[in-house]
């Protein structure tokens, strides 16, 4: 491989409030793959047990080259993702739901949902993780506050 090459498989650039996740292949210096997540955190407030939330993630292709969708998950059992498109072209959007099952058990919980997305080689993947977190007040408890 020429010296000139770069890669670099993450990056993560992490502010006073609020971190960036991202991934990012270089070639000559230009990112060839990077998708980055807005938000990047998602806090859906304090929520009832045996709740279902769900909250959208804009996914956002700022690569030269266009990208598919390899791979989806998510941390729990508890939290369905789904994603707007397969492909998602240079420049365009994607949108990731998640939908959280809350569960019998109080306190505070962080969900992590992923998106694996690769090239159309099919050699360089990218990775974009967002955690979502909740607050599970007990059954029978009135719940103070909760973000729509």
């Amino acid at each position: 491989m020429p010296s000139h090459f770069k890669l670099v498989v993450t990056i993560c650039c992490v502010g006073s409030a609020a971190a960036c996740f991202a991934c990012a292949a270089l070639i000559d210096d230009r990112p060839e793959l990077l998708v980055i997540a807005n938000p990047t955190a998602f806090d859906l407030g304090t929520v009832p047990a045996e709740d279902v939330r769900s909250c959208e993630i804009s996914l956002i292709n700022r690569g030269t080259l266009a990208v598919k969708l390899a791979n989806k998950a998510s941390s729990c059992g508890c939290t369905d993702v789904t994603v707007s498109t397969q492909t998602l072209p240079p420049g365009e959007k994607a949108i990731l739901s998640a939908k959280v099952k809350t569960g019998a058990k109080p306190g505070e919980w962080t969900h992590t949902v992923a998106v694996d997305f690769v090239n159309d080689r099919g050699n360089r993947h990218c990775v974009v993780s967002v955690p979502i977190r909740l607050r599970v007040e007990p059954a029978g408890q009135v719940v103070q506050s909760s973000p729509e």
